[in-house]
């Protein structure tokens, strides 16, 4: 916070218990460093391939902006369906496990999945 906020930084810091234990300044001490023992490879690989697949849901949103069918992505409905009957999408899986998740992740105010048969679950199919 303190590159962004300095005097509220400052301000706070000198509100901090510990005085004599400290720097005099919040920007004479030292950044933490990261405990190993909270790193989880597995998730931040996971999170990276949500934002990959976020990236090209959000240049689909463009084109639609760009055509005047949308005007905010919070206007938009996002259905997602796999490839060739892939399912190892990391987007699709989060839209199975956090619906609400997956809709802030997008900025969007509606996700679903395409089901195999066409269908969104739990809406009706219109044609």
């Amino acid at each position: 916070m303190a590159p962004i906020l300095s005097f509220t930084s400052e301000e706070i810091w000198s509100y901090l218990p510990d005085k004599k234990r400290r720097p005099d300044s919040v920007f004479l001490s030292q950044v933490p460093e990261p405990d190993a023992s909270l790193m989880d490879q597995e998730l931040a690989d996971k999170w990276d391939r949500v934002f990959r697949e976020r990236g090209e849901v959000l240049k689909a949103l463009e084109e639609a902006r760009n055509q005047g069918i949308i005007g905010h992505s919070l206007d938009a409905k996002v259905v997602l369906s796999s490839r060739n009957g892939d399912q190892s999408s990391s987007l699709l899986d989060l839209i199975r496990s956090d619906r609400n998740r997956t809709q802030d992740v997008l900025i969007v105010s509606q996700a679903s999945v395409l089901s195999d048969s066409g269908a969104v679950p739990g809406e009706p199919i219109c044609s």
